[in-house]
């Protein structure tokens, strides 16, 4: 019985699958960075890096675009503050609904 590993065109492409000059082409996710802890955003002087740091080199356009409704609207002030001190350009949507329906998320695609 011959087994997947036996065929030569697999045992060929094996090593390139594997190595360093591939792995940049098969990376095709950006995962998204999560900020979270009560002092994410911070007033006032900071010791270390500040959630700052991280997100000026993402972001080089400096423009933000939250999206909330208008019972968290008072949280993504503190937010808009935030990225605002850091140069940031923002907007805010507060027209979102839980689970928001389709016409909604367009909506906001308009905005």
């Amino acid at each position: 019985m011959a087994y997947w590993f036996e065929n030569p065109t697999l045992k060929a492409l094996a090593p390139l699958a594997l190595s360093t000059s591939i792995k940049g082409l098969t990376t095709i996710f950006n995962t998204p960075k999560m900020f979270m802890g009560s002092n994410v955003f911070p007033e006032g002087p900071v010791v270390g890096p500040s959630t700052m740091d991280s997100i000026n080199p993402r972001c080089p356009r400096k423009r933000a675009f939250i999206v909330t409704d208008e019972f968290s609207k008072r949280f993504a002030i503190k937010a808009v503050r935030f990225l605002e001190s850091g140069g940031f350009t923002v907007q805010m949507w507060a027209g979102c609904q839980p689970e928001a329906p389709i016409e909604v998320v367009m909506e906001c695609a308009q905005a």
